[in-house]
């Protein structure tokens, strides 16, 4: 074989090792997978000591009327929070959290091979619609010591339809609690209150209106038909004094008696 060939094979063999190894060097500069900065699911957490949202201002109806118009189409999408930590096929595996088929009145820590918290254990009872709300809205207020890190769903109408999706989860779904009577609109009170505060006053008014009893005698005495005497008055027309017209009234009676000192003329 001669000097010629042998260049050549060699050229070959270190051609096919660059690009073989050119070829892994740049797929592996393409292709590299990224760790994540922090490994694991993003759990929302509330914070302590924050303000209340919009939602957890809007007002209170029993739970039981929220069921009555909640949403199973609703709640399954609401239960997109959910999926990172819990499943809801029958059968399905634990994750973060247990499997949530068949979860509304059932026992809880009822999962098999579930590590549950020692508080859950301890509650003890069953998951009906009541516990299952509060703790929706906000696990570690309803059970101190719970390892759910969830910040919870503080709008009542979303919990609602959770719920009614929870509750279709099950061969058997447990009865919905009977809606309770809606309180009457502030409004028509408002107005009751409104109207009898009017006519209250629109008789305070009435009553303001009318005169006093004293003031119709005050009238009449002071009036010249009420019998009281009206001061005298001079030539002139001018009213006079009482102490002049007593003093005329004593000249007048001096004047027309007779005068006692002297006796009678004898007969």
């Amino acid at each position: 074989m001669s000097l010629y060939e042998l260049n050549k094979i060699a050229g070959a063999v270190l051609f096919a090792l660059l690009v073989l190894f050119g070829t892994r060097t740049v797929s592996n500069i393409i292709f590299t997978p990224h760790a994540p900065e922090q490994p694991g699911y993003e759990i929302e957490v509330a914070e302590e000591g924050t303000e209340t949202s919009a939602p957890e201002k809007e007002a209170a109806v029993p739970l039981a009327n929220l069921l009555q118009q909640a949403s199973v189409e609703q709640g399954q999408r609401a239960a997109r929070k959910c999926a990172a930590c819990h499943t809801f096929d029958e059968g399905g595996a634990s994750r973060v959290g247990p499997n949530l088929y068949n979860i509304v009145g059932q026992p809880l820590g009822a999962e098999q091979g579930f590590a549950y918290s020692q508080a859950l254990k301890d509650k003890g009872g069953d998951w009906n619609y009541e516990d299952l709300d509060h703790f929706i809205e906000a696990p570690r207020a309803y059970l101190p010591g719970t390892r759910m890190a969830f910040a919870g769903i503080r709008r009542p109408t979303e919990r609602a339809d959770l719920i009614l999706y929870l509750r279709s989860l099950s061969p058997s779904p447990v009865a919905l609690p009977e809606p309770e009577p809606e309180p009457e609109p502030a409004t028509a009170e408002t107005g009751e209150t409104a109207d009898g505060a009017g006519s209250d006053s629109a008789a305070a008014e009435g009553a303001d209106q009318k005169p006093a009893a004293g003031d119709g005698a005050d009238q009449k005495s002071t009036s010249g038909d009420g019998g009281e005497a009206q001061p005298a008055q001079s030539d002139a027309g001018e009213p006079q004094s009482g102490a002049a017209q007593a003093a005329e009234n004593a000249e007048a009676g001096a004047g027309d008696q007779p005068d006692q000192s002297e006796p009678p003329a004898q007969q």
